[in-house]
């Protein structure tokens, strides 16, 4: 399992209520650990916001990226939201991910 962790957040806020980097790297890496994968490779957008696609999300094109080259097949995300903040670009990223081969865990 090549398997990654996209970390996400825009505010200092959402840092303070318990989204931050850390706090998301470390739900993330729990769920690697229940799952028994392998260590993850880590993508990350800090202070960009979800409504953004990843043409200015440098975390999130890398990780897109990554997956159309084969070296991911397995996205970790501590809530759905990291990815985007409205459906459709939800919806499009997850289509992208698993057109690449890669499942998305929330």
């Amino acid at each position: 399992m090549k398997t990654a962790i996209y970390l996400r957040v825009s505010t200092t806020e959402q840092a303070l209520e318990g989204y931050g980097l850390d706090a998301q790297r470390a739900r993330c890496l729990a769920m690697v650990t229940v799952k028994g994968w392998a260590a993850p490779v880590e993508f990350s957008d800090e202070g960009i916001s979800g409504t953004k696609d990843e043409s200015e999300r440098p975390g999130l094109a890398a990780l897109l990226a990554a997956i159309a080259a084969g070296q991911v097949d397995s996205v970790i995300v501590s809530s759905i939201d990291r990815i985007g903040r409205s459906t459709a670009l939800v919806l499009r990223m997850v289509e992208r991910m698993g057109a690449g081969g890669a499942d998305l865990v929330s």
